[in-house]
């Protein structure tokens, strides 16, 4: 098993989709729906939306390749692409996005996220993992940029509103080029 922080707060972990996850339709639209209202906040930069689908504790999580097979799981010995350990530091990272103070993100790309294959991996309580595979095409004047991989999450009800606990973004290549951030993965 994952370490617990590799495992992220809310207390379920993804497992790959196996087809043997009995799902109600209506749950596992309802989190597509999630995840395709997500990569619409980030591609028309819709940040305080984008910021209001995570719960307070939620993490946001991009491990780097730490061999040919195997992820790095711990941010604090190990190296990670991204860590955002709560919403607050979220929150921070957009703040210096709008801001202008990141000068990897200045300019802004254009970005278009694809979400594909979603599927609901567990189910128990309020509690939900899913899984979607991804591709970010990214556009500056001087760049363009093709990522792609597999997002893990897990989610949870708050009032009946799926909001997100943690997510995980597995990137395919473990060479990139360019800045990578929060909007173009």
């Amino acid at each position: 098993m994952a370490p617990a922080h590799d495992r992220g707060k809310g207390g379920v972990t993804g497992g790959g989709v196996d087809g043997d996850v009995d799902v109600d339709a209506a749950l596992e639209a309802a989190v597509a729906r999630l995840l395709y209202r997500e990569a619409a906040c980030l591609d028309d930069r819709r940040w305080d939306d984008w910021l209001a689908l995570y719960a307070e504790e939620a993490a946001f999580v991009v491990p780097a390749w730490a061999t040919d097979e195997e992820l790095t799981t711990d941010p604090d010995e190990e190296v990670h692409l991204i860590y955002l350990a709560d919403r607050a530091e979220m929150e921070d990272r957009v703040f210096r996005i709008r801001s202008g103070a990141s000068l990897a993100s200045n300019p802004a790309p254009r970005t278009c996220h694809l979400v594909t294959n979603v599927a609901v991996t567990e189910a128990h309580g309020d509690r939900i993992a899913a899984r979607a595979n991804w591709t970010t095409h990214s556009y500056t004047p001087d760049a363009r940029h093709l990522r792609s991989g597999h997002y893990e999450y897990a989610l949870g009800k708050d009032g009946g509103r799926l909001e997100i606990l943690r997510k995980r973004i597995v990137l395919l290549d473990y060479r990139l080029e360019g800045p990578i951030d929060i909007y173009n993965v």
